[in-house]
């Protein structure tokens, strides 16, 4: 075996120590690489839109708007590219939700930026009111 690892290199057997440290460095390496990534998302945002209808559940708020023509993530579901998720019980999203209950009263279009997906939808991580420069 130690010879397959000296290919190339000129290996003497006092090097066949230096060259299994060297391979086990290398191995802890790219096992805490593989530990530490993560699947990763690219952002996506909505097209600015009003909203028609809103679902609130314990775990699952959906929102859908009236222009679905875009901003979907690519781990979003087929048949799941109707709405936008997130889950209310997570702390800090209770103003994402407030937020989205007083665009749809007062009939505001908004934004949703998303990454990743959460229950089959396309996860909202930020909402935008389109009173700002954002939505244009």
């Amino acid at each position: 075996m130690w010879d397959l690892l000296c290919i190339g290199k000129k290996c003497h057997n006092n090097n066949k120590t230096l060259v299994g440290r060297v391979l086990v460095k290398k191995i802890i390496i790219l096992m805490l690489v593989f530990l530490i990534t993560e699947k990763v998302f690219a952002q996506s945002f909505s097209v600015p839109s009003t909203i028609s209808g809103v679902t609130i559940g314990p775990s699952l708020a959906r929102v859908y708007l009236t222009d679905l023509s875009g901003g979907f993530e690519s781990c979003t579901v087929a048949e799941k590219k109707n709405a936008y998720s997130f889950d209310p019980s997570i702390t800090g999203n209770e103003f994402m939700l407030s937020a989205i209950l007083s665009a749809k009263v007062s009939n505001q279009k908004i934004m949703f930026q998303s990454i990743d997906c959460y229950m089959g939808y396309s996860k909202i991580t930020h909402v935008y009111f389109c009173d700002t420069d954002r939505c244009e």
